[in-house]
């Protein structure tokens, strides 16, 4: 991203915003409601065009990364458009990976197997419950492994359950990933090794040590001390633990 400027009903909400994300990386990205992560995102995937500046997906305009860039918006459901929960995974898997209609029929089967999903084949995408919504629409992205995924607020409507399963397959993805959330306890879970938020039309760099005093579920583990500076404080083993919490 190189001078991103947006404004919107006559307002700024994005005032010059440089960003560089490497390859691989998990980035977190911050801010209130209103504050333009969606905005953002779309910016990203294409979807809205900037007043000003450049954005660029693996040396491509985002329109043109077709197949190595996903988004999955808040509400899954908005990216259904196939009557049956098995139809949309194969259309990702024709579409994107070019496989035949019955070699994909195959493939879609197993991978909504490993998603919990394989009951379900030939249900309406609509008549899923949320959680089940959220497991398809990243079924759909692990069908053809995007290099680039764009994630807009992923735990909402989640049990604690379903936002650890979530955080454990979007880490064995191993995409690059841009993670909009309000959830600091869910981007700790997922590993996130970035994190930005977006403050007066700016990227504002959120460290390691903040994000785990902003979390709820850190605090109950560790307590305020944490947020002392003179006490002990290893972040990334507060991190590994974090990630595990429920396991037993």
């Amino acid at each position: 991203m190189r001078d991103i400027w947006f404004k919107y009903d006559g307002d700024w909400i994005m005032r010059g915003i440089n960003k560089s994300i490497n390859e691989g990386t998990i980035m977190g990205l911050l801010g209130k409601s209103g504050s333009g992560k969606t905005t953002l995102l779309k910016i990203l995937v294409g979807a809205r065009k900037p007043n000003r500046g450049r954005v660029s997906i693996l040396g491509l305009n985002p329109r043109n990364a077709r197949g190595l860039l996903a988004y999955v918006p808040q509400n899954p459901s908005h990216a259904f458009y196939m009557p049956t929960v098995l139809e949309e995974v194969m259309d990702s898997l024709i579409g994107m990976k070019g496989l035949s209609r019955i070699d994909a029929e195959k493939a879609a089967q197993d991978i909504l197997n490993i998603f919990g999903l394989g009951e379900y084949i030939a249900e309406n995408p609509f008549n899923l419950s949320w959680g089940e919504q959220r497991r398809l629409s990243l079924a759909v992205i692990a069908a053809y492994s995007p290099r680039v995924v764009l994630l807009d607020e992923p735990s909402t409507g989640l049990s604690y359950k379903d936002r650890k399963w979530v955080a454990a397959l979007l880490r064995g993805l191993r995409s690059t990933m841009v993670v909009a959330t309000h959830d600091v306890d869910f981007l700790l879970q997922l590993g996130v090794n970035d994190v930005v938020e977006i403050s007066d039309g700016v990227l504002v760099p959120v460290s390691c040590r903040e994000l785990v005093a902003r979390s709820e579920l850190s605090m109950v583990l560790y307590g305020r001390e944490m947020m002392d500076e003179t006490a002990s404080c290893d972040v990334s083993e507060i991190l590994r633990r974090l990630r595990h919490v429920g396991d037993n």
